[in-house]
């Protein structure tokens, strides 16, 4: 189980706050490179905080003009966890859409 990884609640703060437009968060846990094509970016989150970091090496975030594409988190064990994100493409016949 996801939550069940350590800081993996942490990490998934910052990125709800990201997808809100609010970056105070991001900016204090993490330093912040960030690269652009002109068509695709990229961020590469690496932890301020001694205790994350010796847990989890960088977040890397990437995306293009219009979406989020992709989220890998390296630990530090080597494990990696890829978080990716499409376009759903059927329309949601309930009264919950997205």
């Amino acid at each position: 189980d996801l939550s069940d990884l350590p800081y993996f609640s942490q990490i998934q703060m910052v990125v709800d706050d990201l997808l809100l437009g609010n970056y105070k968060s991001l900016n204090f846990a993490f330093n912040v490179d960030y690269s652009d094509d002109g068509e695709n970016w990229n961020l590469f989150l690496t932890p301020k905080n001694s205790r994350i970091s010796s847990f989890i090496k960088v977040v890397q975030v990437s995306g293009d003009v219009s979406l989020l594409k992709e989220i890998v988190i390296d630990y530090s064990n080597g494990m990696e966890i890829t978080i990716d994100f499409e376009v759903f493409k059927e329309e949601i016949s309930d009264e919950i859409q997205c």
